[in-house]
């Protein structure tokens, strides 16, 4: 998932979109498998694609708040403030205290 992320920063789609082919092939379910998936999905412009990637994220690992923090960047691009905010503070709740 990190050489994925390195690629993405360097503007190479291609290259992390295969990375996230071989990851599915052997770890489907993987929480980085999972959230690469709704990353690529928003990066190509797929909102609702990646929405359901991350709602997939979070029904496997409901004690992550990072899917549904994407969730809510991918609302409040779209101008759904209300639900981002409500999303917001799902993700809040999850956060571990410090």
């Amino acid at each position: 998932a990190d050489y994925a992320e390195f690629q993405l920063a360097q503007g190479n789609l291609p290259a992390a979109e295969e990375l996230h082919a071989r990851m599915r092939e052997f770890a489907p379910q993987a929480y980085e498998t999972l959230m690469l998936a709704g990353r690529l999905a928003a990066i190509r412009g797929e909102g609702k694609r990646a929405y359901i990637a991350y709602s997939q994220v979070e029904r496997h690992y409901p004690v992550r708040y990072e899917p549904v923090f994407a969730q809510a960047s991918l609302l409040e691009e779209n101008g759904q403030t209300d639900e981002a905010l409500a999303r917001l503070d799902a993700a809040a709740q999850l956060v571990p205290a410090k």
